[in-house]
């Protein structure tokens, strides 16, 4: 089953929705792309992964005195859009 997107020229990406169901709203553009060393599996969608997303979090709202970084990123598939288990470092 192959899903087309479409990238507006404001960076915003359009996925169609499944059948019946409304379409997803459009999502920005990833911050960076990573190409990886070796292909590997998404775990969710099983496409082969040549390159991850990675995209930047902002704290934006807390009630409490947070100990958590007011900054991290999330590394997702470009396929699905969902979150991987992975890590980045300074190497």
């Amino acid at each position: 089953m192959q899903q087309e997107i479409e990238i507006s020229l404001d960076g915003l990406v359009e996925q169609p929705g499944a059948s019946g169901q409304a379409a997803v709203p459009p999502c920005r553009e990833a911050e960076a792309e990573y190409t990886l060393e070796y292909p590997v599996c998404c775990p969710y969608c099983g496409s082969d992964l040549e390159v991850v997303r990675v995209v930047r979090m902002l704290r934006t709202k807390v009630n409490f005195t947070s100990m958590l970084p007011r900054r991290g990123r999330v590394i997702s598939c470009p396929k699905c859009f969902k979150i991987l288990a992975a890590e980045l470092s300074l190497a």
